[in-house]
């Protein structure tokens, strides 16, 4: 058997209760014209102390500082070079784009 966790518990079960709240606010609101409003005050109520217990079980670990990012300085020195030379290159063909030789707008389209 597999044990669901805290998190999919929490979620099932507030579906199922949102799923029966509709249904009764609809069954009821025909006679009692504050079902829907009543039902979204408590709604709302049940949200934030559900959120509020949530926060209690659930925490976030605190970050700690990285000496560095490791492989990932190399890579965005080699994106940061080639991107330079990209435009560079891109802005020399551009201006050396006259009407009779265009360059840039001939590389761009497709046949």
């Amino acid at each position: 058997a597999t044990t669901k966790s805290y998190t999919e518990q929490i979620v099932g079960s507030v579906r199922c209760v949102q799923e029966t709240d509709m249904g009764l606010v609809t069954f009821f609101s025909p006679t009692f014209q504050l079902a829907p409003v009543l039902s979204m005050i408590f709604g709302y109520l049940k949200l934030k102390v559900d959120m509020k217990s949530y926060g209690t079980y659930v925490k976030r670990q605190i970050a700690q500082s990285a000496g560095n990012i490791g492989v990932w300085t190399e890579i965005f020195a080699a994106m940061s070079f080639l991107s330079i030379v990209v435009t560079v290159s891109y802005t020399h063909l551009r201006a050396h784009e006259t009407g009779r030789n265009l360059v840039c707008r001939l590389l761009l389209e497709k046949k």
